[in-house]
């Protein structure tokens, strides 16, 4: 009988089928699979199922299994790849999926994409830089509309030193990589730019315009030309963390320093907005608008500009504003609330309703 591995991956369920593995091998997948918990109670029973088997002989399982091998690293391996796939296929039309690592700050759930084709270091990144902050991802990170993260704690995929072997699959827990804390949101963007023994000026980072940013990130989304509005979502998370910026470095012991500031502090975008005077305000009779007094000035606002207005009662940023109109009037039919958020917020700043602060208050 095959050993049983129940898993859920971006918040969809799977079962794998582990045969012909000893029990410490079997123990050492059920390890490297740990952080993506178990399916959930109340799967309808509609999860994917994927087979894996240890064996010596290889046709005798080829018809049966999805993956079968004589070598335990290539199992291991090419079940990870196999499961990744899967998921990101039955995902990529409802998240943006970036093919990227992440870490967050447990405190603050701020959280860095680390963006690259294979070979630009994505999981070397996140593996010394989730010694300090949570680990989300080494491979997809996956974006939610309102910019929120859905985390895929999958093993690492380690070189493996030796010439020609698979890619080592281990686990978070087994490297010592910290736990989430805080749910994550997408702060910031960085494309990895890696030049192995460039140590001029060290690690540097630089804004992009945005139309170099979309065509940098096009090529790292997945089925982006199969989601609805795909390039308008895609504009509205680049918006959300205030631009992608592209990192040049040597080692990735050195992104540390960089990347600290956009985990622990607040992005531009992220800065929060309150009143900018005191104001009265009185919902009209049909409820659906309000008229605000403020400076002397008085506004109608209607719309999602109401929840806006009334969010900033306390400082607030542009994720917690994105919250509650979501929350409110559910996303919008063009499927990007981050931009619209930040541009309601705009305007009103503009008509002198509310104002930026630079830190969010104490």
């Amino acid at each position: 009988m095959p050993s049983l591995l129940d898993l859920t991956l971006l918040e969809r369920p799977y079962r794998v089928a582990l045969a012909g593995m000893s029990d410490e091998q079997v123990g050492a997948v059920t390890r490297a699979w740990a952080r993506c918990g178990a399916r959930p109670a109340d799967d309808d029973g509609e999860g994917a199922t994927v087979s894996a088997a240890l064996t010596s002989h290889r046709e005798e399982v080829a018809a049966g299994a999805d993956i079968a091998s004589p070598d335990f690293a290539e199992v291991s391996a090419r079940l990870t790849s196999a499961l990744t796939t899967n998921v990101i296929r039955r995902r990529s039309r409802d998240l943006l999926l970036l093919h990227a690592a992440a870490v967050s700050d447990p405190v603050s759930g701020r959280t860095v994409a680390l963006v690259g084709p294979s070979g630009r270091g994505k999981t070397t990144a996140a593996r010394i830089l989730a010694e300090r902050w949570g680990y989300v991802t080494d491979e997809t990170v996956a974006i939610r509309d309102d910019a929120s993260v859905v985390p895929f704690p999958r093993p690492l995929s380690v070189v493996d030193p030796r010439p020609g072997s698979p890619k080592l699959q281990l686990g978070p827990d087994d490297l010592g990589l910290r736990r989430l804390g805080s749910a994550p949101r997408l702060s910031a963007i960085l494309l990895l730019d890696r030049a192995p023994g460039d140590r001029i000026g060290g690690p540097r980072l630089s804004g992009l315009p945005l139309h170099e940013a979309v065509g940098d990130l096009v090529g790292q989304v997945s089925a982006l030309s199969a989601r609805p509005n795909g390039l308008r979502r895609l504009s509205s998370v680049i918006d959300a963390c205030d631009g992608v910026r592209r990192v040049r470095y040597a080692e990735a012991a050195e992104l540390a320093e960089l990347v600290r500031p956009l985990l622990e502090w607040p992005t531009a975008k992220a800065k929060e907005l309150r009143y900018a005077q005191a104001a009265d305000a009185e919902t009209l009779p049909d409820g659906d608008r309000l008229i605000v007094l403020a400076g002397g000035r008085v506004g109608v606002l209607d719309g999602i500009a109401p929840v806006v207005w009334q969010a900033c009662a306390r400082p607030a940023g542009v994720a917690d504003l994105v919250q509650r109109v979501v929350h409110a009037h559910g996303v919008p039919a063009g499927g990007a609330p981050v931009a619209d958020v930040v541009a309601v917020a705009r305007a009103l700043v503009g008509a002198g309703l509310l104002r930026r602060l630079g830190e969010p208050a104490a």
